[in-house]
């Protein structure tokens, strides 16, 4: 993520091309297939029995509208927050089948996930609504958004 937000960085930069941020669950929602109304949550393994995930609405133009923001949660507590009908997309909903049950509608992410395609129509969108990122004015400020802290650290000195 990082290597591929540097390359993205440094084409803009040197192209002084606007870059727009897409959020992974934001595009996952995305093609979850809901209609009007229903509730979508997307939801990725995050590894060590834990998921990211956030919820969303879709409006009466069919575009999933944020409800939380990016979290990571035990399954279990994922399992507690989804209510009958929301439709769960992403390859949680396969990892922990057993706990996520039947109180959503699973769609496959075999079949249920993001293209290229999703993610440049959404950027798009942000980049027509004036949501981009200008190069001259913070490209330097834009981070990958980590739900989690990393698991790699820097080793720290010893302590006399």
């Amino acid at each position: 993520l990082r290597v591929g937000l540097a390359l993205a960085k440094g084409i803009a930069f040197a192209g002084r091309l606007p870059l727009v941020p897409v959020p992974t669950l934001e595009a996952l929602a995305w093609v979850a297939e809901a209609t009007s109304g229903e509730t979508v949550c997307a939801a990725l393994d995050a590894r060590k029995r834990e998921v990211y995930a956030a919820f969303f609405r879709v409006d009466a133009g069919g575009r999933p509208c944020r409800l939380t923001p990016d979290a990571t949660l035990a399954p279990q507590e994922l399992a507690a927050r989804l209510e009958e009908g929301t439709i769960l997309v992403g390859d949680a909903a396969q990892a922990y089948e057993d706990v996520l049950g039947s109180r959503a509608t699973h769609r496959p992410f075999a079949t249920h996930h993001p293209s290229g395609g999703v993610v440049a129509r959404l950027g798009a969108e942000r980049l027509l609504a004036g949501h981009a990122i200008q190069p001259e004015s913070g490209l330097g400020a834009l981070e990958p958004v980590y739900v989690r802290p990393p698991d790699a650290e820097l080793p720290r000195p010893a302590s006399r």
